[in-house]
C-alpha cells in the first residue's frame, strides 16, 4: 500500500512539472509570437529552448537547497512539457490566425 502511495506521488509531482512546463511553453511561443515580429518556425525552435534552460537554471540553483536535489530527469521532463506547451499553442495559433483571414 505504501510502495503505491509512493508511486503516485511521484507520478503526480511529475505531472505537475510536465503541466507548468507546458504553460510556460505556450506563454513563451505566445510572447515571441504576438509580441514580436518573429517566423513561427524560429518560436518553435527558441520558445523550447529557453524554457529548457530555465529548467537546468531552476534544476542547478536546487543543488544549493539543504533537502532537494538537481536531477537531470526533470530537466527532461520539463523541457518534453515546454515541447508539448509550444506545439499546441503553435497549432492553436496558427488555427486561429486562418480563421481570422477568412473572415
Amino acid at each position: 500500500m505504501l510502495e503505491t502511495v509512493e508511486m503516485l506521488h511521484f507520478a503526480i509531482r511529475k505531472a505537475a512539472h510536465f503541466s507548468i512546463y507546458a504553460l510556460l511553453g505556450v506563454l513563451v511561443y505566445l510572447l515571441m509570437r504576438t509580441g514580436h515580429d518573429i517566423k513561427n518556425r524560429l518560436c518553435m525552435t527558441f520558445a523550447p529552448l529557453v524554457c529548457a534552460l530555465y529548467a537546468v537554471t531552476d534544476e542547478l540553483h536546487q543543488l544549493f537547497i539543504p533537502g532537494r536535489s538537481g536531477e537531470v530527469r526533470d530537466v527532461a521532463i520539463d523541457t518534453l512539457g515546454a515541447l508539448a506547451g509550444v506545439v499546441l499553442a503553435a497549432a492553436f495559433y496558427t488555427l486561429w490566425r486562418r480563421m481570422v483571414k477568412n473572415d
